[in-house]
């Protein structure tokens, strides 16, 4: 679990990243026969069911209901007042309308958000798409949901304007637990690194964000009660140093995912992977014998408070993650004082760690917080039977899941093979769920990833995790890699319409995204798992915007676009360039130089050249 690594080139980036040089010159070259691009009308036009995940029950009416700036957003509950804020602008993204905010009665050619309580399940929704689109939650989360089913079935055609089909769907996750993992304590991840996620997440209805807050590296949760911690903060693989954001920048955080359907599940590593606490606080996570010393009197009154803090900044998750990997307590059980094993009936390391886990499974019940750990804990008697086990011993198929649940405890299943390093193909056919599975215990599944800067956590995530959440939302639909791979190249072109507001047409590529995915999402951790956008003397790239206005700003030596940089104008000859390897980064500006939008990037391959791996 902590030594896969692995430095890939950044594609597709919502936010600043990592540039790499290129020598003056070596940049492709402007088509200067072709006439300057114009605003464009239209969009890569989609069929109509490119959802991700698979809803339980889509039916496809007879034709569409178009999408004109006389229609309206109105939300029939004052809960979804905000939503419908968030949902007017990131449909505006996608589809190049503003539509105003309107009380009710609805009218046609309206998007109507409401609440059913009949649905009993805040995750559930419902969209009717007939002279009116109408989606219904059954919560705020499902009301979210439905939103992002619809940006997803938006499309754009140069004679039909801006349409959605009309059709009825109805659905809600199988699963209890959907989500994805960024270990942010070995190197740093921005705020706007981690946003870019969470709008990924949204987008494909991912409910939960586990972070790995704390590990040998760093501690990157501030407490107020210890205000060392997170201040003796290093590295993993010589990469950039993670920082401790402060309070209120956690607290935005949360903020700006809960608003989207996503909550943060928080995860402070005990008692092993503890060295950034122990340098900081050594009085009360000390004496070091190998791992914290819960046997410190100090010990178990600073996890209480500190598990308070973070339950006042991450209030929506019911869960707490508290590690529990790969350590032992052999030496803390030899060291302890003779009072404190024989009033704790301690019989031996293993035990000691067992009550550990019930002690802290106590304290976060007290905070109304389900207890995680990772199945290297060890699960005996004293561990409460609600305390719930991330399982990441799989090999292609359901590792100890079964031993687990067979003794009553929950089960998260997050499988390090296949994972973010295997092929596409190979990640959407690995199933968690197996029938007879109870979803009491079974509650679901994640992508992880360990170890890697911010700048690399979209583009590693934003093509393995949806696969992997699909399994997750619908995993007896009986739907194959064959019918995924086109709709997950649907969706994510107009994930890049919503975080950037732009979208990339390219003339004699020869391979693009849709090749690489009907191809198997081809890649490991040795040759790359990023899809390769492989160009050659005939290959050309035009830049669009999917919204009204600006100008596309654009670089070709890795540096991001600002204000001043080049205005896009005309089509890119990509065979122009003396490199093997370059990147486009992009962004749209407003007519003032402020920036629209994320920036849209993208890295190209000469055909035939192999590109040097990055150590």
């Amino acid at each position: 679990m902590r030594s896969h690594v692995l430095v890939v080139a950044v594609l597709f980036v919502l936010g600043p990243w990592a540039a790499w040089g290129q020598e003056p010159g070596d940049t492709p070259s402007e088509e200067t026969t072709t006439a300057p691009a114009e605003e464009p009308t239209t969009a890569p036009a989609a069929p109509a069911a490119n959802f991700v995940p698979w809803p339980q029950s889509f039916t496809l009416g007879a034709g569409e209901m178009p999408l004109t700036g006389t229609g309206r957003i109105v939300a029939t509950d004052k809960s979804l007042a905000n939503l419908a804020k968030i949902f007017r602008g990131e449909l505006f993204m996608v589809s190049g309308q503003r539509l105003a905010i309107e009380p009710a009665p609805a009218q046609a050619g309206d998007i109507v958000l409401g609440l059913d309580a009949s649905l009993k399940n805040e995750e559930a929704y419902t969209v009717t798409v007939t002279d009116r689109v109408e989606i219904k939650g059954g919560g705020y989360i499902g009301a979210v949901h439905g939103t992002t089913l619809l940006l997803q079935a938006v499309t754009r055609d140069a004679k039909k304007g801006t349409v959605v089909p009309k059709m009825t769907v109805s659905d809600k996750p199988h699963s209890e637990y959907t989500g994805t993992m960024v270990d942010i304590a070995r190197q740093e991840n921005s705020m706007e690194d981690l946003k870019s996620v969470i709008l990924m997440m949204h987008f494909y209805r991912m409910r939960y964000l586990h972070l790995h807050l704390t590990d040998m590296e760093a501690w990157t949760f501030p407490s107020k009660a210890y205000p060392k911690l997170g201040t003796r903060n290093s590295a993993a693989h010589g990469g950039p140093t993670p920082r401790l954001p402060s309070l209120a920048e956690w607290q935005d955080l949360a903020k700006f995912a809960d608003e989207r359907g996503v909550n943060i599940l928080p995860e402070i590593e005990t008692v092993g992977h503890y060295s950034a606490g122990m340098r900081c606080c050594p009085e009360i996570f000390g004496p070091d014998h190998g791992s914290m010393n819960p046997t410190n009197p100090k010990f178990y009154q600073a996890m209480d408070t500190i598990m308070g803090e973070l339950c006042q900044v991450f209030k929506t998750t019911p869960y707490i993650h508290i590690g529990c990997d790969e350590t032992s307590l052999d030496g803390a059980f030899k060291n302890a004082p003779a009072e404190f094993i024989k009033t704790n009936a301690i019989t031996s390391g293993h035990d000691l760690f067992a009550w550990h886990i019930g002690k802290m499974a106590e304290i976060l019940k007290k905070y109304k917080k389900r207890t995680i750990v990772w199945e290297d804990a060890p699960i005996a008697e004293r561990v409460p039977k609600e305390v719930i086990v991330m399982v990441w011993h799989i090999d292609g198929n359901n590792g100890n899941s079964a031993s687990y649940m067979n003794q009553e405890h929950p089960v998260i299943q997050v499988t390090w093979t296949p994972c973010v390093y295997q092929p596409v193909q190979a990640v959407y056919e690995w199933n968690a769920w197996q029938e007879g599975m109870k979803p009491e215990l079974m509650l679901g599944t994640q992508m992880l990833l360990w170890e890697r800067p911010g700048g690399e956590a979209l583009p590693k995530l934003r093509y393995k995790s949806p696969p992997r959440n699909e399994k997750a939302w619908s995993p007896f639909s009986g739907k194959t890699y064959d019918d995924f791979a086109p709709r997950q190249g649907a969706c994510d072109r107009a994930l890049d319409r919503l975080t950037t507001g732009l979208y990339a047409e390219e003339t004699g590529l020869v391979q693009d995204l849709d090749a690489w995915l009907k191809d198997g999402g081809k890649g490991d951790e040795g040759s790359g798992i990023m899809p390769p956008f492989t160009f050659n003397a005939a290959s050309a790239l035009v830049l669009k915007k999917a919204v009204p206005g600006g100008v596309i700003r654009y670089t070709l030596d890795g540096k991001d676009p600002v204000k001043n940089s080049p205005a896009y104008a005309r089509p890119i000859k990509l065979a122009g360039a003396k490199l093997d390897k370059f990147t486009l980064k992009a962004r749209l500006f407003d007519d003032a130089g402020r920036p629209v939008a994320g920036t849209f990037v993208r890295e190209y391959n000469r055909e035939g050249a192999v590109p040097k791996k990055k150590k």
